[in-house]
């Protein structure tokens, strides 16, 4: 409808093109209502054919120095109605070096100039101190040049000086106020952060940025992931709310999780969950697949254990999804709650498989969390099996992999070693063990204490 509107408008004024070009004061007229109107492009088709058509010299002028005006009120952020403006200033400067309008081209010349880097900002506020337009245009000329240079320090530390810019000028340099200047110079910050990985830095900036600014970031589809990760890492309630609100319908599953993360790491538990279950619902298998320990983390913190059981069931019927994991944190808790839940459905396979994962993870890592349990469980599965030299092996990474072993559990290890050596016939080695389990002090209501005493 809007287009159709403009279109008449357009017709009606070639059909009476020509009635203007008879009456200069008419035109004007109607080229400061358009220009009103927030119709420049109309004004200046306008003032185009007039000048096509007209012959005398002060309506020339007159109509060229009013078609660079709203050029420049045309920039869209190029070169291309500067140069258009300038070239129109020029002829009115050089046509009539005397005429009413010189002064005053001359004026705007130096304003295309500094904002094509041709004069520099102080140059032109030295050049018109008594001219306040002038003044605030060098003004925001700097913070361009200076959000250009990625002078971010400078810019914020102005910012109470630049925020007196009039919104008349703000507008005249592309923009609708200072506050879209600021969301872009924020925006460019932000890139910069997210290809440093200095998420710490963004989250200070995300701190007082504008809602706008918020849903610019998570709408450019070149960083919104990143963006998105450095919020798990350092959430904030507003973000995340904003987040939330924005994509409230999305059909994204990628987006829900995130959301899910930043929840969790705000300590929105219930909320955390609502995510999981959209996650779900997605049915994205890729998706579903990366979530799978981010949902058990959930679960395991709401410290339900009927949930906790379905979730494992549903872990039986995604077993891919452990390998797809392989590589988390939270790998190593999963494979020890794992472990223990299919010990308890009599999964005498899949939990030495789990048990024997959780075992390597841990190696791997460098992480005993579980040690000397972990060990021990698996030295009694290689018992089982008959392995007694790999149980030997795997009972004494128990004493080396436990920063404060127990009392208790180290009691439990020896004995089970010195019998293992007995086993083998191997007499020195088994008298070692034993003593080494008579020295422990400090067990409690220990049975493996007491058989070693009493051997």
């Amino acid at each position: 409808m809007k287009h159709f509107f403009l279109f008449l408008i357009t017709q009606v004024l070639k059909t009476n093109i020509d009635f203007y070009a008879n009456d200069s004061y008419l035109a004007n007229k109607k080229v400061n209502r358009l220009v009103k109107a927030g119709m420049p492009e109309h004004a200046s088709e306008i003032l185009k054919e007039l000048l096509k058509r007209t012959t005398k010299e002060d309506v020339i002028e007159d109509f060229k120095f009013k078609l660079a005006n709203i050029y420049m009120l045309m920039y869209d952020r190029t070169n291309y109605y500067l140069e258009k403006a300038k070239e129109l200033y020029k002829d009115v400067i050089n046509d009539n070096p005397q005429g009413i309008y010189t002064k005053d081209a001359k004026i705007y010349m130096d304003e295309i100039l500094m904002r094509q880097g041709f004069l520099s900002p102080s140059v032109v506020s030295n050049k018109y101190q008594d001219n306040e337009s002038m003044q605030q245009k060098a003004l925001l000329q700097e913070l361009m040049n200076d959000k250009n240079d990625k002078k971010y320090e400078l810019v914020f530390k102005a910012e109470k000086v630049y925020n007196k810019i009039s919104t008349d000028i703000v507008k005249r340099f592309g923009y609708q106020s200072i506050s879209e200047i600021y969301d872009e110079i924020n925006i460019d910050l932000i890139r910069d952060y997210l290809s440093k990985g200095k998420c710490v830095e963004l989250n200070q900036v995300l701190q007082t940025s504008r809602n706008e600014t918020l849903v610019k970031l998570v709408e450019d589809e070149t960083i919104k992931y990143a963006f998105f990760e450095c919020l798990v890492e350092y959430p904030f309630e507003r973000a995340y709310n904003q987040m939330k609100d924005t994509f409230n319908k999305t059909r994204d599953g990628n987006i829900y999780l995130f959301l899910e993360k930043m929840a969790f790491n705000l300590g929105l538990i219930d909320e955390a969950l609502d995510f999981s279950a959209k996650v779900e619902m997605v049915d994205d298998k890729k998706v579903l697949a990366n979530e799978f320990l981010y949902r058990y983390q959930i679960l395991k913190q709401k410290d339900n254990d009927i949930a906790l059981e379905k979730f494992f069931s549903y872990t039986s019927m995604n077993l891919n999804f452990i390998k797809v994991n392989e590589n988390n944190p939270l790998i190593i808790d999963f494979y020890h709650d794992y472990y223990f839940e299919l010990l308890k459905k009599g999964d005498k396979t899949l939990s030495a498989d789990i048990l024997n994962r959780l075992y390597n993870k841990q190696k791997e890592v460098r992480a005993f969390v579980y040690s000397p349990f972990i060990e021990i469980e698996l030295a009694k599965v290689f018992k089982e099996s008959n392995n007694k030299q790999k149980a030997i092996d795997t009972f004494l990474e128990a004493l080396k992999n436990s920063r404060r072993i127990k009392p208790n559990d180290e009691v439990e290890i020896y004995y089970n070693i010195l019998n293992l050596y007995d086993s083998m016939g191997n007499k020195n080695k088994k008298d070692e063990y034993l003593l080494k389990c008579k020295e422990v002090k400090g067990s409690v209501d220990s049975m493996y204490k007491k058989m070693c005493d009493e051997m």
